[in-house]
């Protein structure tokens, strides 16, 4: 015989609880203060529990660049060197890697954690005012409400 409420739901069949301990983190790291910061808390998370890390940055051309031709590969180098030295001495000791990709970040950003199987997507919160998230949107506001995992904000 099998549970039931009021309403007739078998209450007999859970799914299998979720672990509280993320596996595995993507942090979005853009080398603003936010995301620094957001990389420090995801490397606090993985320390205290065995998580690995992937790192994320997202190469996101201008909206301005208009049909010039520009390798978005070396307008970046300098951000994403800078990035890997901050990913390189935080996250030392832990299993980490980092992956760059190109366009949206926020979109970008969730297609990572889909992909990496992750258990938490970590990003800063923006201190863009009201004309940057007007034109560039935000990207901790749309990755907590669209992100297939869940989404720790850091301020």
């Amino acid at each position: 015989m099998t549970a039931s409420s009021e309403t007739g739901a078998d209450t007999t069949r859970r799914p299998a609880p979720l672990s509280v301990v993320p596996e595995h983190l993507v942090v979005g790291v853009d080398g603003s203060e936010a995301s620094l910061r957001a990389l420090d808390t995801a490397t606090m998370v993985a320390r205290r529990n065995g998580s690995a890390v992937t790192v994320a940055f997202v190469r996101q051309p201008s909206l301005f660049a208009g049909a010039v031709a520009v390798d978005w590969s070396a307008v970046f180098a300098s951000v994403e060197a800078e990035v890997a030295e901050a990913a390189r001495e935080r996250l030392a000791g832990l299993r980490w890697r980092l992956v760059v990709a190109d366009g949206l970040p926020a979109p970008e950003l969730e297609r990572i954690a889909q992909e990496e199987g992750a258990d938490l997507l970590v990003v800063g919160r923006s201190q863009g005012g009201h004309i940057h998230r007007l034109i560039e949107g935000s990207v901790a506001g749309h990755a907590a409400t669209h992100a297939p995992v869940p989404v720790l904000v850091v301020r």
